[in-house]
């Protein structure tokens, strides 16, 4: 199945559907049946997959995976892609309302506290 699957791979190269639902296919098999990958590497899984990273945006983290899940080497880190000294952050301000202290005012909350072992009778 693996050779028929490659094959056609190969031979439409421009196919991202049929490109797509082959990495997920390459992947499962990986997973499900290990022993096939050095199979699946030597009819040429490796370069069909490569190919197809670097084709389409879409294809590219289907195929990663379905590499990483044949042990083929792959970097798996995230590059930076923002600017320098662009930093984001979300802050609550001083007008948000404190809904943890609103919970922990709840009989729930006292309970949920009890059972864990905590002494509430200062809550």
């Amino acid at each position: 199945g693996g050779d028929a699957l490659l094959g056609a791979m190969r031979r439409w190269p421009r196919h991202l559907p049929l490109h797509k639902r082959g990495a997920l296919i390459l992947r499962n098999l990986a997973v499900r049946v290990p022993e096939a990958v050095p199979g699946l590497l030597e009819q040429g899984a490796e370069p069909v997959l490569r190919a197809g990273m670097e084709r389409s945006a879409e294809l590219h983290d289907l195929a990663k995976a379905a590499l990483r899940d044949m042990r083929c080497d792959v970097s798996l880190s995230q590059p930076w892609q923002g600017m320098p000294g662009e930093s984001h952050t979300l802050e609550m301000g001083e007008d948000a309302p404190d809904t943890f202290g609103a919970y922990m005012d709840t009989d729930e909350a006292r309970e949920a506290m009890r059972f864990a072992g905590f002494d509430t009778s200062q809550m």
